[in-house]
């Protein structure tokens, strides 16, 4: 009778003692496997990703279904996604503490070394001599393009600079000409206005000196041109005093007179001769 008892008490503790382990001892990475528990107690997890401690941006594998599931017992389905000792990332509570797995399952690399199935199984396929022929032709095209491109280019750089036969003399043809051209022709009037001379004469005698000098004079005052010249002539101080009254009196009075051509081209002359003293027949008549 104590001996019924007994082996009745051992098969009641066998069914409540814990229990766990998995469908096989070794896999590799990505091949799910089964861990199966009983006993544990209340599982407590969470189905999706779980981590390393040491690699926490990493997931080390995946609970993928928690299936069977009673109050004491169940089974995972789980992935791991590095090589490896690991053990099921479950937990549970029994008696009011926290309770953890121990079987141990072993994750081998699915690339052991010696995979023959990696290698193409045949040869890449060669072009065929068409599409060498096409390819050929595509790049004598693109050099053709870019050698008719230099070509032109090149060209246009040494084409010949056509300017507009009706723009050419004008500008060619030099401003001081053309105002001593036209002063000439007036000296050669009839009547002469003398106030006239001397606004003409100033104007092609400032145009002259800024050739000259490589200076814009023509915008300066009577005054201000005089001082120019005088400060880089030899010229006297009298004689430039009085070219600079005369013009100032002949200019801006209200009289005026009439010349004829040869007291025109004396006077002309006089004033040469002080602006131009080593030079006196620049272009200007002086007699």
């Amino acid at each position: 009778m104590k001996l019924f008892v007994i082996a009745i008490f051992l098969i009641q503790y066998a069914s409540f003692a814990d229990s766990e382990n998995w469908d096989k001892n070794t896999a590799t990475v990505g091949e799910p496997v089964v861990f199966k528990w009983e006993g544990k107690g209340e599982l407590e997890v969470t189905i999706g990703h779980f981590y390393n401690e040491e690699e926490p941006d990493i997931p080390l594998g995946e609970v993928v279904e928690i299936k069977n599931q009673t109050q004491n017992s169940g089974e995972a389905k789980i992935v791991y996604f590095a090589a490896g000792e690991h053990k099921a990332p479950l937990q549970w509570i029994q008696n009011g503490k926290r309770v953890y797995p121990e079987s141990i399952i072993k994750i081998e690399s699915s690339l052991l070394g010696n995979e023959t199935e990696l290698l193409p199984e045949s040869p890449p396929q060669l072009i065929s001599s068409f599409r060498y022929w096409l390819l050929g032709f595509y790049i004598l095209l693109v050099l053709g393009a870019l050698y008719s491109l230099v070509w032109l280019y090149s060209k246009w750089e040494r084409r010949e600079k056509v300017i507009d036969a009706n723009w050419a003399p004008i500008q060619t043809l030099d401003s001081l000409i053309l105002k001593e051209n036209h002063f000439f022709q007036f000296l050669n009037q009839e009547s002469i206005s003398f106030k006239a001379l001397a606004f003409r004469y100033s104007e092609l005698a400032k145009l002259k000196i800024s050739k000259m000098l490589g200076n814009d004079l023509e915008a300066r005052t009577d005054n201000e041109f005089l001082v120019f010249v005088f400060d880089r002539t030899k010229g006297r101080v009298e004689e430039f005093r009085e070219l600079r009254l005369e013009w100032q009196e002949l200019k801006y009075k209200d009289t005026d007179r009439y010349l004829d051509p040869i007291q025109a081209k004396l006077i002309v002359s006089k004033w040469s001769g002080v602006l131009f003293p080593e030079e006196p027949d620049y272009g200007i008549p002086k007699t």
